[in-house]
């Protein structure tokens, strides 16, 4: 924690107070409801259309010693042959620290997998309030070690990136600042993460406005969750700009020298997301606008697209299909997996 702790030095701490009583049991009565029905949802959208789901199933589960309780989901290309050694890609699902599970990213997961020959390992991690921080980034420390020693994988470890969607963004930008994780991982691919909590960095919610013809229109769909995620997630009295929490706080020498920020034009994550990108490189001239890779870190805005949209796009995918994503969808993940295997080979080019 040492990289982690030095990048506090410069910064005074940042701390809230409780709020007042009947805002924090109308935040606790909110959070545990809407807990309640997406984890209602969830089962019963897989027992709706079970060969939507069943498609993209992992090849195996698996469970460490490490954290017992938490389910790993491991998928393996379907042309694999004994005795390869393939890339690995670590991924942490999002749903703001508070719902969410592994089991909805298997469809990415997937299509990594066979698309771009990864072996992906989808990690589980406990969730707020009843876990609130630190908690969600041990578990993924400690699970992304335990899957790096793991010797049953047919995995390449001079091959290794994290990457995660929304708080699963800021899970990977957290936890791989342990000194024994950092040396072990190339690259990180945060998915238009949450990256401040101290309210320093972070823009303003925006809302899509409607096309031409009047069609389109949405409120940003983190307008009425934002703060009961947060409530959730943070203790009181919690120094807001800990590093492990508002990953934007860490210095450069705490994350690999790749990484490559995923945004959206409308979301409220996009500000926060682009700042810590500049931070990284270093350049104020930088525009959020537009796509830019320096330095190491590379910068891509989808324009016209809000929070989540890997996740909307793959529901409005039609059943059977292998591919589920649009054109555009599928053009960001090859694009990311391009980058991802120039990175790998540069990682592996002899220093002269």
């Amino acid at each position: 924690m040492a990289a982690a702790a030095a990048s506090l030095r410069n910064h005074e701490p940042i701390t809230e107070p409780p709020p007042p009583l009947l805002r924090r049991l109308s935040f606790g009565l909110q959070t545990w409801a809407f807990k309640g029905l997406v984890n209602c949802a969830l089962p019963l959208m897989r027992w709706r259309d079970p060969s939507k789901f069943q498609q993209f199933a992992p090849t195996y589960t698996k469970r460490y010693d490490i954290r017992p309780s938490l389910e790993c989901r491991v998928f393996i290309p379907s042309t694999y042959e004994s005795g390869q050694k393939l890339p690995l890609y670590i991924n942490i699902h999002g749903g703001g620290f508070t719902i969410g599970e592994p089991q909805l990213d298997d469809p990415l997961c997937h299509f990594l997998a066979n698309k771009f020959r990864y072996v992906v390992v989808s990690l589980q991690y406990r969730l707020a309030p009843a876990w609130p921080f630190p908690y969600a980034v041990d578990d993924c420390t400690e699970l992304s070690l335990a899957v790096l020693k793991d010797t049953e994988l047919p995995v390449d470890y001079d091959r290794v990136a994290m990457g995660g969607q929304s708080a699963g963004g800021n899970l990977i930008l957290a936890a791989v600042q342990d000194p024994r994780l950092l040396p072990q991982i190339k690259a990180l691919v945060p998915i238009y993460p949450v990256v401040d909590f101290s309210k320093r960095y972070a823009g303003d919610f925006r809302d899509r406005p409607a096309d031409s013809e009047g069609q389109g229109a949405k409120k940003d769909i983190l307008r009425p969750i934002s703060d009961l995620f947060r409530w959730a997630y943070m203790p009181y009295y919690q120094d807001r700009t800990d590093s492990r929490l508002s990953v934007i706080y860490a210095d450069r020498a705490s994350f690999p020298s790749s990484i490559y920020f995923i945004a959206a034009q409308y979301d409220k994550l996009c500000c926060e997301a682009f700042q810590m990108a500049k931070k990284l490189v270093g350049d104020d001239s930088l525009k959020e606008e537009e796509n830019w890779d320096k330095n190491g870190i590379r910068w891509e805005r989808l324009s016209d697209a809000m929070h989540g949209f890997i996740e909307q796009d793959w529901k409005r995918g039609s059943d059977g299909e292998v591919n589920p994503w649009s054109e555009r969808i599928e053009g960001v993940l090859s694009r990311m997996a391009a980058w991802l295997e120039a990175v790998f080979q540069k990682e592996r080019e002899p220093v002269l």
